[in-house]
């Protein structure tokens, strides 16, 4: 007479759980794939849509880009009417400018009394409404790979909402490279010594009316369409931007005041260096370089409204700069060019000449003027 069992050996339960545990670790990597892929999707989606409302922004401003804003945390600046100036008449960046754009015109224009006196606006502040908006989360401005809308309390600023995105302000650092300083942030096309100064400002965005020529007392006026002369296709507008994934729900380098901050790296980097995925040691040396916590590069809008990802690993691709061949041959009073014609082409073909700058692929994509040649195949290898 058999005896029939009730239940499963240990054994026989090891072995199911064993089971079990080895499919989910192969599912677990698919998973993750699908879910970031779809997130890459989503991110690309939400540049899109900058890049749309920015179109929407030029065909009403006089086919000019906004200004990048004036300083880190100053105040919103209002116009007679009561209204938020616009282009290089408003300190809070380009970001906030575009609110109109992607359906928040109330909360671009909100107000929540009558202003009171500041030097920085000339039409008085509205500090309880700027509040408000700067600590509204706009979900279009984050990247789901990385975080959420997300709101930050900050010890100088109060509560305010983040953003994973940021504008093109150039070839070049906002802040240090090579140890020279680079005050692409001062407003000025002043002179040094009698001769011109660097070009630094060659990007998208520019400061606002708060910062102005050293000499002259001008204010730059915003950047032109016409002004992209590589063409709107070949100059990045906006792209994810590098932070430390440690310090994702604090207040980071590049990540303290929000997407209401002027011209500094919260809503603004520079081509400078390669783009690089989002680091996680305790330290890293500050530099408002592109990058984002996708796995094999940034998803980046360029002018156009195109979006295209550009890889962690771009190559340098160096060319000679024609605009700095330029500008270093007044500035050394070379006339004229030994062996070479005034305006060389790009990429230099001969002899390099005298106190050439050589800058890389990605360099030129954050330069609107620099007129060298851009093989998109290199982006994404």
């Amino acid at each position: 007479m058999s005896c029939r069992r009730k239940g499963f050996t240990l054994i026989e339960l090891l072995v199911v759980v064993a089971i079990i545990l080895l499919l989910l670790a192969l599912l677990l990597p698919a998973v993750q794939r699908i879910r970031e892929a779809a997130n890459r999707i989503t991110c690309a989606n939400n540049l899109r849509t900058i890049g749309q409302a920015m179109a929407l922004y030029i065909a009403s401003n006089g086919q000019t880009f906004p200004s990048g804003g004036g300083d880190d945390n100053m105040q919103r600046t209002l116009t007679n009417t009561g209204l938020p100036g616009k282009r290089v008449e408003q300190d809070w960046g380009w970001m906030y400018q575009l609110l109109p754009y992607i359906e928040k015109d109330d909360l671009w224009k909100l107000r929540k009394g009558p202003p009171t006196p500041s030097y920085m606006s000339p039409y008085g502040v509205d500090k309880p409404a700027d509040a408000q908006i700067a600590s509204t989360p706009i979900d279009v401005y984050f990247c789901p790979s990385r975080r959420g809308p997300q709101v930050i309390q900050t010890a100088d600023a109060g509560r305010r909402a983040m953003n994973d995105y940021a504008g093109n302000i150039g070839a070049f650092s906002l802040y240090l490279e090579g140890g020279i300083y680079h005050n692409s942030c001062a407003n000025t096309m002043g002179y040094d010594e009698g001769k011109p100064k660097n070009p630094y400002r060659n990007g998208v965005f520019i400061k606002s009316r708060f910062f102005k020529d050293e000499l002259s007392n001008a204010i730059d006026p915003a950047i032109h369409v016409r002004d992209i002369s590589d063409g709107l296709a070949n100059t990045l507008l906006a792209a994810d931007k590098r932070m430390n994934s440690n310090f994702y729900n604090q207040p980071q380098f590049g990540d303290t005041v929000g997407y209401c901050s002027g011209f500094i790296a919260d809503t603004l980097r520079s081509g400078a260096e390669g783009p690089a995925k989002d680091f996680d040691i305790e330290y890293d040396a500050a530099s408002d370089r592109f990058g984002s916590s996708h796995l094999h590069g940034i998803n980046a809008l360029f002018c156009d409204g195109s979006v295209r990802t550009i890889s962690y690993n771009i190559p340098d691709n160096k060319q000679v700069c024609q605009v700095y061949h330029k500008f270093l041959k007044l500035y050394h009073n070379i006339n004229p060019l030994p062996d070479g014609p005034p305006a060389p082409t790009v990429p230099w073909t001969g002899p390099y000449p005298p106190f050439a700058i050589e800058i890389t692929l990605f360099q030129r994509l954050c330069h609107r003027s620099d007129g060298g040649t851009i093989n998109f195949n290199l982006l994404d290898d």
